[in-house]
């Protein structure tokens, strides 16, 4: 009875203890790898590019799939090399209830880790839908950086992020990202402080968004000393938009971000050196706390130091 369920539990103990050992030693070590951590002798010099935050996640995804993969694997390769090689006269010398308690708790574990990697590869496909739809708006806004607009990714304000920040003589644009996998019906509209997405069955508050808007506007005010407004966008890639804007919001797609430019109102209007100062704020913002938003301050008074008279 060398292949009973006695050394089939062995075994199974035995893969499970290589394989916790390998994740034990591993998820330290990882921190000492270069992809981990990447480091770049011009890290100051630069600026977060389209959707930098959730690029870092997918590759995070990534490695954290690798991981789970590699574990699977290694258990797998324990169990098969410990089967024909565990004695089986000592396995059946342990109590019938070890075994079936260890057996249980390998397959438990076996279980979960093919749960845990298909729940990343959903994951994974999301931020990468996310990531795609960050680079398609970002890459879009840089067709309107002429007479000096700028466009900044990923800018830290308050705890949040806003994806993108239009800076220029017409105005400051807070441009956030929807991405929303379009389905049969991919069309949408505006509805009062509502996103209404096709069939009708999921609605978007904007009243959030709003709030990080405002946030900015306020710490901009008071860095420059100047009354200001920061408009809201919403850029929704892959949908059809039927009712466009209002006063408060504009909604486009990927293909008619140039409506932005139309979108204005004197009263927004920004003198050149407001422009130019504001510029070097969100600058300084993204080049120091652009690589972990978490750490940036909730004031840009505590970055940018005192506000111009």
């Amino acid at each position: 009875a060398r292949m009973g369920p006695e050394v089939i539990s062995g075994a199974a103990a035995v893969a499970l203890a290589v394989a916790a050992a390998f994740v034990l030693l591993a998820v330290p070590a990882r921190r000492f790898l270069p992809t981990e951590k990447p480091s770049s002798r011009f890290r100051g010099a630069i600026l977060p590019e389209p959707a930098q935050q959730h690029r870092h996640r997918v590759a995070a995804l990534g490695r954290y799939q690798d991981l789970v993969t590699v574990a699977v694997l290694v258990f797998l390769a324990a169990f098969a090399a410990a089967l024909p090689l565990l004695p089986g006269s000592r396995v059946q010398s342990l109590p019938r209830a070890l075994l079936f308690a260890l057996a249980l708790a390998a397959a438990a574990a076996l279980t979960g880790a093919v749960v845990l990697l298909i729940r990343l590869a959903v994951a994974r496909r999301r931020a990468r839908f996310v990531r795609d739809a960050g680079i398609a708006v970002g890459q879009g806004l840089l067709k309107l950086t002429g007479t000096r607009n700028r466009v900044f990714h990923d800018v830290p304000c308050g705890k949040a992020v806003i994806d993108n920040v239009l800076v220029g003589l017409h105005g400051i644009y807070a441009v956030f990202v929807i991405a929303r996998r379009p389905g049969r019906h991919n069309r949408l509209r505006l509805q009062g402080d509502q996103l209404l997405f096709a069939p009708g069955n999921y609605r978007l508050p904007l009243a959030p968004l709003a709030e990080q808007s405002e946030l900015l506007a306020r710490e901009l005010r008071k860095a420059l000393n100047v009354a200001l407004r920061v408009r809201l966008v919403l850029a929704v890639p892959g949908w059809e938009i039927e009712n466009q804007a209002d006063e408060a919001c504009l909604v486009v797609n990927e293909r008619n971000l140039v409506m932005l430019r139309g979108w204005k109102d004197s009263a927004d209007y920004l003198m050149h050196e407001d422009v130019e100062r504001a510029q070097e704020i969100l600058t300084e913002r993204c080049l120091r706390f652009g690589a972990d938003p978490a750490t940036a301050p909730v004031s840009f008074r505590a970055a940018t130091g005192t506000a111009r008279a």
